[in-house]
């Protein structure tokens, strides 16, 4: 783990976007965690959630390696907020106005 890690851990389970069924369900077929998914998993362009693509959203969002930040770690804290989409066909200021909420919990809601 690099000094960022352990920031963008308590990051993602706060944020309630890592589904830990799905995930294990999907990738690992037993015990997972965020902590897998950062170290492992978001390597691999796997999903913490059906709605966030790391490898998608990485590809839309260069340079997010040179800050330092998961995909997802960067959707969380700014990346939402700015309107960028966490998946092609979800539009967070679009739902977000739909439903009323703040922009930055969109996904969450969905």
């Amino acid at each position: 783990m690099n000094d960022t890690q352990p920031n963008q851990l308590e990051l993602i389970m706060a944020s309630g976007l890592f589904d830990v069924t799905w995930y294990s369900d999907t990738y690992t077929n037993g015990p997972a965690s965020a902590a897998h998914y950062l170290t492992t998993g978001s390597r691999r362009g796997w999903r913490p959630n059906p709605y966030f693509d790391p490898g998608w959203y990485a590809a839309q969002n260069p340079g997010l390696a040179d800050q330092g930040l998961d995909p997802l770690g960067h959707y969380i804290l700014q990346g939402e907020r700015e309107g960028r989409a966490p998946i092609a066909w979800f539009d967070p200021a679009w739902y977000a106005q739909q439903y009323q909420i703040p922009l930055g919990r969109a996904l969450r809601h969905f």
